[in-house]
């Protein structure tokens, strides 16, 4: 094969690659909002169901990060960037076209998303935090509600002076 088309070849890889990855970022993205209405109206069956999703999306991107860059260092080796310059950014520089335009898309849309992803995320964080608060004072609540848990004997069966009613939740007017 000649270098010209073995090089074509890394590059086209690489462009689809860079497709798949920006969808799968989307779809984080879309997840991640999801994740947060479904903290914010509690729904804890959705949020478990988009944070299982969530965690697949990951696991993809974490198997196909390894060939992305294998592809990559084989261009750098290829275009001979020196180690100072070896990004996405300077690889983009030097490329060809159609794949200097491809590439620079992808760069510019998965800043993009990831941005927004990283503010979504930020916001999700604290409704979850204020869920889980909530989730724990009405815990606490009913913990309370349900006052001391029975009359208190002592180990000869005598009732407790410690022992105090439970609230019925009615003030003196009745």
């Amino acid at each position: 094969m000649a270098p010209e088309q073995h090089t074509a070849d890394l590059l086209d890889e690489l462009c689809v690659l860079f497709g798949d990855e920006l969808e799968r970022q989307e779809n984080v993205l879309r997840l991640c909002l999801a994740q947060g209405a479904a903290a914010r109206a509690h729904d804890v069956g959705v949020l478990e169901a988009r944070t299982e999703a969530l965690t697949a999306l990951l696991d993809e991107e974490a198997e196909s990060e390894p060939r992305r860059l294998e592809l990559f260092g084989a261009l750098v080796r290829i275009y001979e960037l020196p180690l100072e310059r070896q990004t996405l950014t300077h690889l983009i520089a030097v490329l060809p076209e159609p794949w200097r335009r491809h590439a620079s898309e992808f760069q510019s849309r998965v800043r993009e998303v990831l941005e927004e992803s990283r503010r979504i995320v930020r916001r999700n964080t604290w409704a979850m935090r204020r869920s889980s608060r909530m989730a724990s004072a009405a815990v606490e609540a009913l913990a309370g509600a349900a006052g001391a848990p029975g009359r208190g004997y002592d180990a000869e069966g005598v009732e407790s002076a410690s022992y105090i009613a439970p609230s019925t939740g009615m003030d003196t007017q009745g």
